[in-house]
């Protein structure tokens, strides 16, 4: 380690003693810690297949895109550097952060120090790059200056506290700005190591793009035992910036592990990239891999538990895999197992229930309010080409045929798969590790964001994303056709008023927050079932609450004590798929904190686009079209929207029931401020159907009933089904050979007439004749008990003892075929 004489002559001496150590002390520790590491283990195959790597990376770069974080040319970074390396257009901004100390405190400065850096080794990269390409200096001479002024912001960054805060740029972008200098210079990093070059200066650059390398390790701070060991497959695991996309999808891994010549390092990520390639689930978090990422049910996890399907799962699967794709042929070769392959193609047929051609379903992610203009490709097309590029090899025939159907699908942005098993693409599906509930058809979708103590909700970021998550996992019910019916009217958007929510009214008293855990419900009872074709139940219990006041959580944002109007409305929610109606129920709504809020209580029936003529229907189906304004629901049979879809509300809950045609002016901007861009081609005005049911101030143990039509046609006046119970204890329907319910607790007994259904144990269950004679029972345990062996269900005196599945799959849907025809 000949060249570490430059530690000594320009950094200075620095202490191992932790107690002692400054920041930039322990990052020259760190790095003479895994240089010897490296140098230290010897296998000359491994070492000439990282000289390969050097050799790819000094050739093609790696995340090249980046440069684009700087629009500065080249010459105009290398021209604006002055003798003491500090680009000249930027000292005023650097002078306001150094004056107010930001580069010492620890997390206050945060946000500009990231922007702040973020630019200016992008610039430094610019530079490299040029050199590199032969479009700036002349042969192998470079100039001291552009030296200097690597190490002076390589100083700056090092002066920055170890804290978890201190997230990226310091892990993402500085590290993959330095490892693509180092090999842009690449020649003469090699003459340092050689101990070929008398030049200080290179020396100390070369130290210093190994050390800020290496912070894509050693970034953020974490207070573990893995700081004692960097390089090891647990410090990419248990923390929310250790997982997913954040652990190896943004970070420069493997080009600094090819920076070091390290084997252990390669060795470590390499079994990294295979066991992310796995699952998770409420039950099973803490002994997975991963506590974030794919999810058993076909969903994901990002940010905690929060049920984001796109972005992280798809920077997990997608970083892994094409980690693995560049190990192929080399020593750390891997093929992709059983379950490997099973969490790819489990994530592919879920995630197809979250997008609508070509639309994302809406609020499942922080930037669900940014405008679009037309349907785009599904996001998860990379994975599908990458399957189909580089792993051909370990899916079956089979499984190869799906995924090029797949791709033929993702062409026409209408995910259809026709041939399939129902309920892996088309039909009706629960997701238990997230708390959804969907039916996806040819023709429409139906989606259904429920909560529970075990899931997260959805993020808000007002500065950057979308502000206003504040419903999206109340119960949200979502009805589509083209799949841009909520964008459309964004900006008219009412956040308390989510479709199918149950909430206290009072925008003016909402204010948006940060929050990374968003919203869930203190109970733990969510559950449904679901026959992958027409037919499913689901429900929850309702009691919301701020999840970043969940044990354990760490990552508060600036919620904490803000919008009191959220909270305090308990209410049992109920969700009934048929073949051409979703039914809603609700009971048990209760205000317990009425006497801070002189406000009315609402159930959100829809708030959508008024794209068509809006028509009331009597009962002998003849139309009366409905005008802009506010309307009592009256004498209507059903209100119906031209080309979308029709609702009818229960007769006994008309009188509170309430329609409104808006229109106004779209504010997509305070939605999501980064809709600023679009400003010129967003629609300037909007125009919204909102239909509730209010159930007045200070609701006490209320209830309501609606039923939206999906048909094309006009809907009948006489409904298809039948309410057997809705309070708090059971809520049922019946519909020709079929019985849904949701028994809320124990030993409960349903009554149809002269039959009885008994439960054991608190479940969500269908009971349904099928087209060849069988009776067939569906069952969940909504509460997700993993020592749970079984639920008894007696039919008529019938018992039948229904084992429950465990661990991976408990909360999944397990059924039975009985003998008993009771309808």
């Amino acid at each position: 380690m000949r060249y570490l004489i430059s530690l000594l002559l320009l950094w200075g001496s620095f202490s191992l003693r932790a107690q002692h150590a400054t920041p930039k002390d322990q990052a020259f520790a760190n790095y003479a810690k895994y240089l010897k590491q490296a140098q230290s283990v010897k296998d000359s195959i491994k070492l000439k297949a990282i000289e390969g790597f050097r050799a790819f990376y000094a050739n093609k770069g790696y995340r090249t895109h980046e440069l684009k974080k700087t629009k500065k040319t080249a010459i105009y970074a290398l021209t604006h550097i002055d003798a003491s390396g500090r680009f000249t257009d930027l000292i005023s901004q650097e002078n306001k952060l150094l004056t107010a100390g930001a580069f010492s405190k620890s997390t206050q400065y945060n946000e500009e120090i990231n922007s702040y850096m973020t630019e200016v080794w992008a610039r430094l990269w610019k530079v490299a790059d040029a050199y590199k390409n032969k479009k700036l200096f002349v042969g192998t001479t470079i100039s001291p200056i552009y030296l200097k002024s690597i190490l002076y912001y390589t100083q700056l960054e090092l002066q920055r506290p170890q804290i978890s805060q201190r997230f990226h740029s310091s892990c993402f972008m500085l590290p993959t700005s330095a490892v693509n200098m180092y090999f842009d210079m690449l020649p003469l990093m090699e003459e340092v190591e050689q101990g070929q070059s008398t030049n200080q200066l290179l020396m100390a650059v070369h130290d210093a793009l190994m050390v800020i390398g290496l912070q894509a390790f050693s970034q953020p701070y974490r207070d573990d035992d893995t700081q004692n060991n960097l390089v090891s497959v647990e410090r990419f695991r248990n923390h929310v910036w250790w997982v997913g996309g954040n652990a190896i999808g943004f970070r420069s891994l493997l080009p600094v592990a090819a920076m070091y010549r390290s084997i252990p390092m390669v060795d470590v990520l390499s079994t990294v990239f295979k066991s992310a390639l796995s699952m998770t689930t409420p039950t099973t978090n803490s002994q997975t891999f991963w506590v974030e990422g794919i999810t058993a049910d076909g969903c994901g996890y990002g940010h905690g538990r929060q049920c984001l399907i796109w972005g992280y799962p798809i920077s997990a699967i997608l970083s892994a895999t094409s980690n693995l794709s560049f190990l192929k042929g080399s020593p750390w070769a891997k093929q992709l197992d059983a379950g490997n392959k099973l969490t790819v193609l489990s994530y592919l047929r879920g995630a197809s229930f979250h997008s609508v051609n070509g639309y994302r379903i809406p609020c499942l992610g922080r930037g669900s309010m940014m405008y679009k203009q037309a349907p785009c490709e599904i996001d998860y097309a990379p994975i599908v080409r990458t399957m189909l590029k580089d792993w051909q090899d370990s899916f079956t025939p089979q499984e190869i045929s799906e995924l090029k159907l797949l791709e033929k699908n993702m062409a026409n942005k209408k995910i259809v798969m026709k041939g399939q098993p129902d309920g892996r693409y088309q039909g009706t599906r629960f997701f238990w590790a997230n708390d959804n509930f969907a039916k996806k058809t040819t023709d429409f979708d139906i989606f259904v964001s429920m909560a529970s103590i075990r899931v997260d909700g959805i993020e808000s970021f007002p500065e950057k994303a979308d502000g206003w998550n504040f419903n999206t996992c109340d119960g949200m019910t979502l009805f589509q056709r083209e799949g841009n019916e909520y964008m459309q009217i964004f900006g008219l958007w009412n956040p308390l008023a989510a479709p199918g929510t149950t909430s206290r009214m009072g925008l003016d008293k909402l204010i948006p927050v940060k929050n990374w855990r968003g919203y869930v419900s203190k109970e733990n009872f969510c559950g449904g079932v679901a026959d992958g074709r027409d037919y499913g139940v689901a429900g929850y219990l309702f009691d919301k609450m701020n999840a970043s006041d969940k044990e354990g959580t760490n990552d508060h944002g600036d919620n904490q004590g803000k919008n009191a109007i959220l909270y305090g409305i308990r209410a049992h929610k109920a969700y009934f798929m048929l073949p051409d109606y979703m039914v809603a129920l609700g009971a048990g709504i209760t205000d317990s904190n009425s006497s801070l809020f002189d406000t009315e209580v609402h159930t959100t029936i829809d708030q959508t686009d008024w794209r068509q003529r809006v028509y009331t229907l009597d009962k002998e189906g003849h139309k009366q079209q409905i005008n802009q304004g506010i309307h009592k629901w009256g004498t209507a049979e059903w209100v119906w929207q031209k080309g979308q879809f029709a609702y009818t509300v229960l007769p006994q809950y008309r009188d509170e029931a309430v329609i409104m045609l808006k229109k106004g002016k779209q504010d997509y901007v305070k939605m999501n401020p980064t809709n600023t861009k679009l400003r010129d081609i967003l629609h300037t005005k909007g125009q919204k159907l909102q239909l509730w049911i209010n159930h007045g101030k200070a609701p006490q143990n209320a209830s309501y009933g609606y039923a939206v039509y999906t048909g094309n046609d006009l809907p009948s006046a006489e409904l298809p089904f039948q309410v057997l119970r809705n309070d708090s204890i059971i809520q049922a329907i019946q519909s020709e050979n079929t019985v849904e319910a949701i028994f809320y607790q124990p030993n409960t007994a349903l009554k149809m007439g002269s039959h009885i259904i008994k439960v054991s144990h608190s479940c969500v269950m269908m009971v349904r004749q099928e087209t060849d004679g069988k009776t067939k029972l569906y069952l969940n345990d909504p509460t997700q008990d993993n020592k749970l062996e079984a639920i008894v269900v007696e039919i008529d005196g019938t018992s039948y003892n229904v084992k429950l599945p465990h661990d991976a799959h408990c909360g999944d849907v397990t059924t039975d075929v009985i003998g008993q025809l009771f309808m």
